[in-house]
């Protein structure tokens, strides 16, 4: 994930930092945690956007694949006469 050169290298602990220092007055710092959080967003978006077809995908195999042993401890279901 791409960050801008403005906060390349802030880190979560540098995020607190930040935090503590606009609330000491120093109104810069809350430009650069914003940056820094809106970037944040961004970036989550763009990793769910690749990860949440492969969850699909995997949980569509697992249910196809299931376990004899699942198949074998479901009670068996009586139907009902008509």
């Amino acid at each position: 994930m791409r960050r801008s050169d403005e906060t390349a290298g802030i880190t979560g602990f540098d995020a607190v930092r930040l935090w503590n220092r606009y609330e000491r007055g120093n109104t810069e710092s809350l430009e650069t945690l914003i940056r820094y959080n809106t970037e944040d967003v961004v970036n989550l978006e763009k990793i769910i956007q690749m990860t949440h077809p492969r969850m699909i995908e995997c949980e569509m195999k697992c249910c196809k694949k299931e376990p004899d042993i699942l198949k074998a401890s479901r009670p068996i279901q009586q139907h009902s006469k008509f």
